[in-house]
């Protein structure tokens, strides 16, 4: 599974051709979530609340972010 970004002790991963709908694989530690791409939710899995609060995981993430 390729190894597509890391932050925070996040590591975001993407499976090719994996099962619908269009996910990626968030780890964190010994924690592991499935994200919806489309609408960020976790669909599968579970993740500290820590770690789900990042900017990343939020729909509109605050000014500058980005930057």
């Amino acid at each position: 599974m390729p190894e597509i970004a890391r932050f925070y002790g996040i590591v975001i991963k993407l499976f090719f051709g994996d099962h619908p709908p269009p996910h990626f694989h968030a780890v964190y530690g010994e924690f592991v979530g499935l994200f919806n791409i489309d609408t960020l939710e976790i669909i599968e899995g579970d993740l500290p609340t820590r770690a789900q609060k990042n900017q990343l995981f939020e729909k509109t993430p605050k000014p500058g972010f980005l930057k």
